[in-house]
């Protein structure tokens, strides 16, 4: 739809999105799902819900970071109710393994509505959600996007015997940066060539230095070695190592502005005018797949 407007004036376009993929007996679900209440996210809980209803969303959880929480009234005050469901429930979050978990009973005279804090422990927060307010066959649990390296750690030291041991922060990012073509499997194979190898007491934690080699960031293709770098102009030096920096955090932290914004000690909005100024713009926003 194609309009050309003249100065100050308007145009009203009404349309209808048309189901395109036949439905019967199946229902539109949408499993995560972030509004401002998360405290992360700048939309609004009455436009995600009208976004979902827009998009023939039928079943949508109520999701929201750390608190138990329920959308159904807003739902009804919108005039929704004909066309999506909720029910109570919460996304459990923290710097690990985040949970989404329902039904609840959200109690709004409790901190965070009566929801469980989380804890580093991802087997922990399962069953501590499993049990909230009295389990029941109804619960529903799953993962986003799991910590697979502290996964790996726990399977191979549980197999093998071995000593659980830690990483430290620079061993973690080292390994979360590093781009792994043959994808998990790859992965796995240097967490236990790192486990084995691995020196000092069991009770320190594995250092960057201490990864195998194919497991550490050497180089990479879109960065200036030293030889090149001298080049270029400070302005423009600068700019490569801030497009490269901010790259291996965005991908560090999957893509979370404000997990990144945290870490790197920026405001959100400062990091968002950076990555647009870079070129970088085109970054998931919080609460999308959060």
């Amino acid at each position: 739809h194609e309009v050309e407007l003249a100065p100050g004036a308007t145009h009203t376009i009404a349309n209808q999105i048309a189901r395109i993929v036949k439905t019967p007996g199946w229902v539109s679900t949408d499993f995560h799902n972030h509004s401002t209440p998360s405290g992360d996210n700048t939309c609004g809980t009455d436009d995600r819900l009208i976004n979902l209803a827009a998009e023939q969303g039928e079943f949508a959880p109520t999701t929201e970071h750390n608190r138990l929480y329920d959308w159904a009234p807003n739902i009804e005050r919108l005039g929704l109710a004909a066309y999506l469901k909720t029910v109570p429930g919460m996304e459990l979050t923290g710097s690990g393994a985040h949970f989404n978990s329902f039904p609840f009973v959200p109690d709004p005279k409790l901190q965070d509505w009566g929801a469980p804090v989380w804890k580093k422990d991802p087997r922990l927060n399962a069953i501590t959600l499993r049990d909230w307010q009295g389990a029941e066959a109804d619960r529903w649990i799953h993962v986003n996007h799991p910590d697979m390296i502290e996964n790996f750690i726990d399977r191979i030291c549980e197999a093998s015997g071995m000593p659980r041991r830690r990483l430290s922060d620079d061993a973690l990012a080292m390994l979360q940066v590093r781009a792994w073509p043959g994808n998990l499997r790859q992965l796995r194979n240097n967490v236990e060539r790192m486990l084995i190898l691995a020196s000092g007491s069991p009770l320190d934690p594995i250092t960057a230095d201490m990864l195998p080699p194919e497991a550490s960031v050497q180089d990479s293709s879109s960065s200036l070695g030293a030889e090149r770098i001298i080049a270029l102009p400070l302005r423009e030096a600068r700019e490569v190592f801030e497009r490269d920096y901010l790259t291996a955090q965005m991908l560090r932290f999957s893509g979370n502005i404000s997990k990144t914004a945290s870490f790197i000690g920026m405001e959100r909005s400062a990091l968002h005018r950076k990555l647009k100024l870079l070129g970088m713009a085109d970054r998931r926003e919080d609460g999308e797949g959060e």
